[in-house]
């Protein structure tokens, strides 16, 4: 009975993984046909950038890495949450496989008609020849684990676009690395 559960949960977590691609190749043709949808709403970032620590959390610590939530007190903003939500996760997951030691800062921040969202690491960083081609769909730098296909960052490219917003990145090699969305939509 015992072995029955191991092989339900494992045949469980191949269906989630199998389901989790599915809808990133969705989202990437989606994104290709500019057809990604985002439903705005009054979004309480606060509360975004703590689910999404929360579900992390347990990667995190299992690398001995601190993920922690800076800023965003009080502000919230019009934008789909749903949407916000996968990006961060996107890039949080990328932080963690990126940073052997340290820490790993969910960020929001007020900007000029708009909001910066942004997850800071203290990885490896990322090489200044190779950040203009991140978020392009399919790339992968030679430190992509086994078996990654390049959608993420290119996701994240996307649902910032869809917002009317940007991408971009700032990091050196061996100084981690900061990666945001920068959306205009309108602080609430």
């Amino acid at each position: 009975l015992e072995e029955l559960g191991k092989t339900t949960d494992r045949m469980r977590r191949s269906i989630a993984s199998m389901s989790r691609l599915l809808d990133d190749l969705l989202d990437v043709s989606r994104i290709h046909d500019h057809k990604l949808r985002v439903t705005p709403q009054r979004t309480d970032l606060d509360a975004l950038l703590a689910d999404v620590r929360e579900q992390h959390q347990p990667i995190a610590a299992a690398k001995g890495l601190r993920l922690v939530v800076e800023g965003s007190k009080g502000l919230s903003v019009e934008a789909d949450a749903a949407r916000l939500s996968q990006a961060l996760a996107n890039l949080v997951s990328n932080a963690i496989r990126h940073t052997e030691s340290g820490e790993i800062a969910l960020c929001a921040s007020p900007r000029a008609g708009g909001v910066r969202l942004a997850v800071r690491d203290t990885g490896s960083g990322v090489p200044r020849e190779v950040q203009s081609k991140l978020f392009e769909r399919l790339y992968q730098s030679d430190g992509a684990r086994r078996g990654a296909l390049g959608l993420g960052l290119y996701i994240v490219r996307g649902i910032a676009q869809a917002h009317g917003g940007t991408v971009g990145v700032e990091s050196e090699p061996g100084r981690g690395a900061l990666f945001y969305l920068d959306l205009p939509s309108r602080l609430t």
